[in-house]
């Protein structure tokens, strides 16, 4: 079931707005001297236009006539915003390639554009997707409590709670960036991704459970 739900969220609430922001997000990432952090709040702006649009389609109406549960409605929704934040983590990360492997040997392209303490690394996609989990922690819960109601404390909360989390994560980028031993260097920066990604997989399943609870109190 919760396939079909995914398909549905996939080709019905899936807009094309949130997708350009989505490759926006990503490309910037390719900007010099552009801390790689800041470029994913474009991100979260594709991810606020799905509640009111939804709102306005009556998505949630139409989702509680079909045969499904309740927490399946929320694994949909869900699922789109996390969809959203990988597609835009993927091209990230390979606009980061490309800026550290490939842009920097261009004619006129200074090393230190691409080797400094702002560089692309592992950590700060890993301390990204933790400021995007977060993000929806706060959001989509929030929004459960009341889905018929338009969002717009949700929505800030959550975005400005994310650019300050986003803005931590370059910080910390950053200083792995600065550590001098390549081998400790390298230790570190792996770590700090691969804890990112349990982190953000635990949090994103509270995010559900929390959201489907009080989705199921919300009586329509």
């Amino acid at each position: 079931m919760k396939k079909q739900i995914m398909k549905k969220e996939l080709k019905l609430c899936l807009y094309g707005q949130s997708l350009v922001f989505a490759i926006i997000g990503g490309l910037c990432v390719l900007i010099p001297n552009w801390p790689i952090a800041v470029a994913f709040i474009y991100v979260l702006s594709g991810i606020s236009v799905i509640f009111p649009r939804a709102l306005a389609n009556r998505d949630i109406e139409y989702s509680l006539i079909l045969p499904i549960k309740k927490s399946d409605v929320v694994f949909g929704k869900l699922f789109v915003g996390v969809f959203i934040e990988l597609l835009a983590m993927a091209i990230g990360a390979v606009c980061a390639l490309l800026k550290f492997y490939v842009f920097k040997f261009l004619p006129g392209e200074g090393e230190d554009v691409y080797n400094s303490v702002i560089a692309p690394n592992f950590s700060v996609f890993g301390l990204a997707l933790v400021a995007f989990s977060i993000h929806n922690l706060i959001l989509y819960p929030w929004y459960y409590k009341d889905p018929l109601k338009k969002l717009t404390a949700p929505q800030l909360v959550s975005l400005f709670g994310a650019m300050f989390l986003l803005g931590a994560a370059q910080g910390g980028s950053c200083f792995v960036n600065l550590i001098q031993d390549p081998t400790l260097k390298l230790i570190i920066d792996l770590s700090v991704f691969a804890a990112g990604i349990v982190i953000s997989i635990l949090l994103t399943w509270i995010t559900y459970i929390l959201s489907a609870k009080n989705f199921e109190k919300v009586s329509i």
